[in-house]
């Protein structure tokens, strides 16, 4: 019996932050990195879009050949991801009531 480790991460500091930046670094669609890793599609999309928290090791090594780096690397850009200041998007500006 096979036992992996399952390595689980806070969603701020989530290494999906990190497949997709260093994937867009590359120039990967999520189609080909999945191909590349022998995953669906659906699985890098989950993990980017920060679904999925719980990735096994052997799934970041295979994430981190794919994408031409190390598994120490990738954590190493989620948790600077963490640190980093969240932008917060510019919404419609507020309507201003008139006084009666």
């Amino acid at each position: 019996m096979q036992v992996r480790s399952i390595l689980y991460s806070r969603r701020e500091g989530h290494i999906g932050h990190a497949i997709r930046v260093r994937r867009h670094a590359l120039g990967l669609t999520q189609t080909a990195l999945a191909a590349a890793v022998g995953v669906r599609r659906n699985c890098i999309a989950r993990h980017e879009a920060l679904v999925s928290l719980a990735i096994d090791q052997p799934l970041v090594e295979r994430l981190a050949l794919a994408l031409e780096t190390t598994p120490e690397v990738l954590w190493r850009l989620a948790a600077a991801a963490e640190q980093s200041p969240t932008k917060k998007r510019a919404g419609r500006p507020k309507k201003v009531r008139s006084a009666p």
